[in-house]
């Protein structure tokens, strides 16, 4: 990944807090709010094919 990519990823990345996880959601915030998602290649829990499967996933929402 480029430097300036992580740089921006970086500051842009915001707090999880303990509501985000208890809250009910009115509202898919990935409508307004830029997110990304990372395919780790070398991840030995979750394999690539399967991160790639939620991506799509992710997509069709």
């Amino acid at each position: 990944m480029p430097a300036a990519e992580a740089t921006l990823m970086a500051a842009t990345q915001r707090p999880v807090r303990d509501v985000a996880l208890s809250e009910e959601a009115t509202h898919a915030a990935w409508h307004d709010i830029p997110s990304w998602f990372l395919i780790p290649l070398a991840d030995k829990n979750i394999p690539a094919a399967v991160a790639d499967l939620i991506l799509d996933a992710a997509k069709s929402a």
